[in-house]
């Protein structure tokens, strides 16, 4: 069904891209283990959109590590008896916080540099309220806010509730639909969009 309806694909181990219009790889960007920027070109009727799809890196929390965020947001007394833990949690947080820096700067650079029609988007594992989204969304549209309402949280488990997936668009297209979708085909929610 999906390769019906999705006939052109790029199936690369990192981002995956399925399209109605026929589409090209333009280059793969690897940070790390679990990092990276995949760029397509797709072709709709003779107008180019360049796709620039993400996943920045994650905190890498283990599952020792949420249990204790549950822990001490459920029972902040505990924190005292728990503080190495807490302190480690804070450690990952820290180093997550700078490599996504230095990540979101070449996909923001990226993104200048080829112009026209950009739709940014993917797992930005970040919040919102932090430097990864400001310099992502600098100039540009970002879809739910542009449409949608409510905090549209596309991660919901462990007791964090975050909006950290985002489709943000440069150029002379507009986004006309936006919604998240509470299907669970993993640990987030997927963002959709139509543009025009």
């Amino acid at each position: 069904e999906i390769n019906r309806l999705y006939p052109y694909q790029i199936l690369n181990p990192k981002g995956q891209i399925f399209s109605k219009y026929p589409v090209r790889l333009v280059s793969d960007t690897i940070y790390t283990k679990t990092a990276f920027t995949t760029v397509c070109e797709v072709d709709i009727e003779g107008r180019k959109v360049t796709v620039v799809n993400n996943h920045l890196q994650s905190i890498g929390l283990t599952q020792d590590d949420k249990e204790l965020y549950v822990e001490l947001t459920t029972k902040p007394d505990s924190i005292e008896n728990k503080l190495g833990g807490a302190k480690a949690i804070t450690h990952k947080l820290l180093r997550a916080f700078k490599q996504r820096a230095r990540q979101v700067e070449a996909v923001d650079s990226l993104a200048r540099s080829i112009g026209g029609n950009v739709i940014l988007c993917g797992d930005i594992n970040d919040t919102p309220n932090s430097y990864a989204y400001h310099v992502l969304k600098k100039n540009r549209h970002d879809t739910y806010l542009d449409l949608a309402t409510g905090p549209g949280y596309t991660y919901m488990a462990n007791r964090m509730w975050v909006r950290i997936d985002y489709l943000l668009s440069e150029g002379d297209m507009q986004a006309r639909y936006v919604n998240v979708i509470e299907i669970r085909s993993s640990d987030h929610y997927p963002a959709y969009a139509d543009f025009e």
